[in-house]
């Protein structure tokens, strides 16, 4: 597996409206970011596995900002394919009704998720890059 995270670093720019740390290498039709065409080489796995710990067979990464190439990990969180499906269906439903503001529907949610504690995701998120030490 690829595991130079700060090399991955050097190819994302962080949106300050919704905080996606949004990757600008390869990014598949579907919006998906990659190092390669195999999934086991998608941007956000690799970035997760990186921070955190495996992912289970049987889980897939939700992204909670619903931004298919963001890496920033308080945007993903380990679930089945069916609670990710759903959880997507729910989201677009509610966006459709304008019920509420999008965005600060994304904010509300990726809010309270447990921030991550590896130092280089810090000082990218203070800085918008990485460190070097």
């Amino acid at each position: 597996m690829y595991n130079n995270l700060d090399k991955i670093f050097t190819r994302v720019i962080k949106n300050p409206d919704t905080n996606c740390w949004l990757w600008q290498g390869y990014v598949s039709k579907v919006g998906y970011g990659y190092l390669g065409l195999q999934k086991e080489r998608a941007i956000h796995r690799i970035v997760y596995k990186l921070l955190s710990k495996s992912i289970p067979h049987s889980l897939v990464i939700d992204h909670l900002c619903r931004i298919k190439h963001c890496v920033n990990p308080q945007h993903m969180e380990l679930v089945t394919s069916q609670e990710n499906l759903k959880r997507g269906k729910a989201r677009y439903q509610r966006y459709l009704e304008g019920s509420r503001d999008y965005i600060d529907l994304l904010k509300q949610e990726v809010n309270n998720e447990p921030p991550f504690t590896d130092s280089r995701v810090s000082s990218f998120t203070q800085r918008g890059s990485l460190a070097t030490e």
